[in-house]
């Protein structure tokens, strides 16, 4: 397999082809407007049973010492692993670091619990190559309103 770099994709492709990324095929007969959503129960049930958990059990056995330490390794995880480990450097490749720094940052990105390396790339994949599209879907699209209001994401 060789190795093909995105400027050679794009300089040899025009439209939605030269935006081919990591994870998607199809993207010719792919809409970006046009999907559906596909219930995942396993996820539902995992992330429906740690609530669950967390709101029995967490006024029962509540300290201040542990809720300092869920906030603290909270933010930890959430900005060295997530944010950094998995969307700056997997996702974007925007610095780089010795391969021991980068399996922890990615090990300290899976968890946060939201997915592990993979399915987070191919997430960040189908939303970018989405909003490279005319008719991206709503959803998807960069400048919807926050709930209604005159504030949008951008």
């Amino acid at each position: 397999m060789t190795d093909t770099s995105a400027k050679d994709i794009s300089a040899k492709s025009v439209g939605s082809a030269a935006f081919k990324v990591n994870s998607l095929t199809n993207l010719d007969t792919a809409r970006p407007d046009k999907g559906r959503v596909v219930w995942d129960p396993a996820r539902s049930l995992w992330n429906t049973g740690f609530l669950l958990i967390a709101l029995i059990a967490g006024p029962i056995y509540f300290t201040w010492g542990a809720l300092a330490a869920f906030l603290g390794l909270s933010a930890v995880t959430l900005c060295a692993g997530h944010s950094v480990g998995f969307h700056r450097r997997l996702i974007h490749r925007s610095f780089s670091c010795p391969k021991w720094l980068e399996y922890i940052l990615v090990y300290m990105g899976t968890l946060v619990g939201m997915g592990g390396p993979i399915w987070t790339i191919g997430l960040h994949d189908t939303r970018d190559w989405a909003q490279r599209e005319a008719d991206c879907h709503w959803f998807l699209r960069h400048g919807k309103p926050i709930c209604g209001a005159k504030v949008f994401i951008t």
